[in-house]
């Protein structure tokens, strides 16, 4: 296991870590599942470092710039801001509202108080009794008046007819959130393409409407890990949106009558999953790689229904 400090982690998240670095970091945590955790948890601590404002001014800045670029990371920063919210309000309210309660209390019924509640009540008691007797007793029989209720039947108005609102079907959504479960112990090197091969093809779409539709470019991976020799990459053109990534088989690889396939970090964060398909090729939007190492995760169902793995890729995005 190579040893990695937390300050190289910090500096990797912030930015501060060159380009070949931080390449060099991405592939060894790729391949050492402890290294993976000890990121996680780097990244953990520099989100509530940042939080509680415990950064510089230029690593906030850093922060800002360099980290917070995905939706993901985003995600998580607003959620453990709510929890900081919520631990700070909770302390503050329960201890205020305990001494509220406690003051009101003792206030009342502290010392010589007690004395002059009690006494107050049966005063109040007293008096009551007093104008409810002086009332009853001035009331006589010609006082009293009679009062006859007719019954009179009552129509029902006719109640207006509303025209029913038009019924708004809305799709629902259905999203599947599946966790894969890397197996990189069975990962072969079987065809690896040789070091720096970018395996490319762009097919645009046809122009609608007078207006450019954005390309859709297509790359084919071959199966193989970071630690195989050589290292595929992909060039995203700025205008590309969609990506189609064709995932090649190796030669002992099962039969699977569905697979799905989940692009990961280096670090082991999840970026896309892909709905379940009788075929290994797939489609992600453009916008959610960045210039960085990916890994795919090759899963398929076996007999029993479950997800296995089938094998791993790995490759670079240049943009």
């Amino acid at each position: 296991m190579k040893d990695i400090s937390d300050e190289q982690f910090r500096a990797y998240f912030l930015g501060r870590l060159p380009e070949a670095e931080a390449e060099i970091l991405e592939m060894d945590c790729a391949a050492d599942a402890k290294l993976t955790e000890q990121a996680q948890a780097v990244e953990q601590e520099l989100a509530d470092d940042y939080l509680r404002r415990n950064l510089s001014v230029t690593d906030a800045a850093l922060f800002e710039a360099n980290y917070l670029t995905t939706e993901a990371r985003r995600a998580k920063l607003r959620v453990a801001a709510g929890l900081w919210q919520i631990a700070r309000e909770e302390k503050p309210e329960s201890a205020a509202a305990a001494t509220a309660t406690n003051s009101v209390w003792q206030t009342i019924f502290g010392g010589n108080n007690l004395k002059l509640v009690c006494g107050g009540l049966i005063l109040l008691f007293v008096c009551g009794a007093i104008v409810f007797y002086l009332s009853n007793s001035s009331i006589d029989n010609r006082q009293i008046a009679v009062v006859k209720v007719t019954n009179t039947p009552i129509e029902p108005a006719n109640p207006p007819i509303q025209n029913p609102a038009p019924e708004t079907q809305t799709p629902t959504a259905s999203t599947t959130e599946n966790t894969a479960v890397p197996n990189r112990e069975t990962n072969r090197n079987i065809d690896a393409p040789q070091k720096n091969q970018t395996l490319q093809k762009t097919a645009p779409t046809p122009k609608t409407g007078g207006q450019n539709q954005s390309a859709l470019a297509i790359f084919t991976l071959l199966p193989g890990t970071l630690r195989d020799e050589g290292e595929q990459f992909i060039t995203v053109a700025p205008l590309t949106k969609n990506l189609e990534l064709r995932l090649k088989l190796p030669e002992d690889a099962g039969n699977y009558q569905i697979y799905r396939a989940v692009v990961k970090t280096a670090e082991g964060e999840s970026v896309f999953t892909s709905p379940n398909s009788k075929s290994t090729n797939f489609t992600i939007p453009a916008a959610k790689l960045e210039n960085r190492t990916y890994l795919i995760f090759l899963e398929g169902k076996n007999a029993e229904n479950e997800f296995e793995s089938v094998t791993e890729y790995s490759f670079r995005v240049r943009r």
